[in-house]
């Protein structure tokens, strides 16, 4: 999935594109890698880099994609036009092919071509190797956007150690930045704890940010006071785009490895035992390994997705059935309720929803946590699984606090009744 260009992407970008520019502008220097996870803003980033270059360069554009990854020569193929059919199985017809389309004669001693390929982690073999031959030859510089897990490939990195281009890392956007580019959006600042909230559903990154903002709006979750914004719910960000980007990112794991995340979006954060016992303890290793999940240092070696808004995004895509199934494996498996307090909260609805006995007092304590948390819609679905007449005043005024937050004032008065 490629990225639009927008000036907010670029908060704490501008001295990475400044870094791209230098290396492209080089007479004798390399073209570029750019690595970064998907919405982190890596096409946003060569997009401003061409749009500083200006004529200086002649870009040229190919998309790898998941689909075509096997096939030779699949991601170059609108550059390889005037390839007969007998030509398009013979490296070295491809490449001079490949370096006439970007050097034509009537351009020769002109503007350097640059060749940007998207999504460069779907490059077949071949594509890959003629890329590595054409920036040897210095017939062009190759800027390959490129998501870091699962690995590049070989060629990809051969092409950065043998000097042919240079590494520039994006990471994820620091609060300050998550900050700024929400003050960019909304036009104004927002409220420390809604700014915590978002920064920490988003991971840090942009394009999910950005989706986060805009359904918190669309749902009425996030309104101006004054001259600040104020978070009244959770935000929210299963839309449609990202639930597209996460099945893209889940659809090249095999069975195993999808059961384990699932079981860790579902329960998180998770004690490793469980899940070790819950899933397929060799998928958990390889999840780790290709940055979907991160292992806590305390005792019980809590896991936790490592971009929490994808768990959001599973959650809505794994069928009912499968999720009461992982459900009630995993609160079999649970000695205790997790320790933090987004898993106390799972914990309660995804154990009543799987038809698991939970105690009044967890029920209630999961509603107090949620009025704290200024999260009404969930006080309200938990409160009504309290039968103990002595916790079902405590659980009206709960329910009745959840009304107002709500801006439901009529609805705390018959909470009462």
């Amino acid at each position: 999935m490629t990225e639009t260009l927008t000036a907010e992407r670029l908060v704490g970008r501008f001295g990475l594109v400044a870094s791209v520019v230098d290396c492209l502008l080089d007479a004798n220097g390399p073209g570029a890698l750019i690595l970064g996870d998907a919405g982190i803003g890596k096409t946003a980033l060569i997009n401003e880099v061409v749009l500083e270059l200006g004529n200086r360069i002649r870009p040229f554009y190919v998309y790898a994609g998941p689909t075509l990854s096997h096939v030779p020569y699949a991601a170059l193929a609108p550059l390889l036009t005037s390839l007969t059919p007998g030509e398009t199985d013979q490296p070295r017809a491809v490449l001079k092919a490949l370096m006439s389309e970007l050097n034509p004669a009537s351009q020769r001693g002109s503007a350097q071509a640059v060749l940007v390929v998207e999504d460069a982690q779907h490059l077949d073999d071949h594509s890959a190797a003629v890329l590595a031959q054409l920036a040897a030859a210095e017939a062009a510089r190759v800027v390959l956007l490129c998501r870091p897990h699962p690995s590049p490939p070989p060629e990809v990195l051969s092409m950065w150690s043998e000097g042919l281009v240079d590494r520039f890392e994006l990471p994820p956007l620091t609060k300050d930045e998550v900050d700024e580019l929400c003050a960019r959006v909304l036009g104004s600042p927002l409220v420390p704890s809604a700014s915590a909230v978002l920064f920490r559903s988003s991971g840090g990154n942009p394009m999910f940010l950005l989706e986060l903002l805009q359904h918190a709006r669309k749902r009425g979750h996030l309104l101006q006071r004054n001259d600040t914004w104020v978070l009244l719910g959770e935000p929210g960000g299963a839309t449609v785009r990202l639930m597209d980007l996460v099945r893209n990112q889940i659809i090249q794991l095999n069975s195993e490895q999808r059961q384990a995340l699932e079981s860790v979006a579902l329960a998180e954060a998770i004690p490793l035992s469980v899940l070790q016992r819950a899933s397929d303890s060799r998928a958990v290793d390889e999840l780790k390994e290709l940055q979907f999940i991160v292992i806590s240092q305390d005792a019980a070696r809590h896991v936790r997705l490592a971009q929490p808004l994808i768990g959001e995004v599973i959650r809505q895509l794994v069928p009912t059935a499968r999720s009461v199934t992982i459900r009630r494996r995993i609160v079999a498996l649970m000695d205790s309720q997790p320790e933090t307090l987004d898993g106390r909260l799972r914990h309660v609805t995804w154990a009543l929803e799987s038809g698991a006995s939970v105690p009044d007092a967890d029920i209630l304590e999961a509603a107090q946590l949620a009025n704290r948390l200024f999260i009404p819609d969930y006080v309200e679905r938990v409160v009504g699984a309290i039968k103990d007449p002595a916790a079902k005043l405590a659980a009206q005024v709960e329910l009745a606090r959840a009304k107002l937050y709500g801006r439901d004032p009529m609805g705390a008065a018959s909470a009462w009744k």
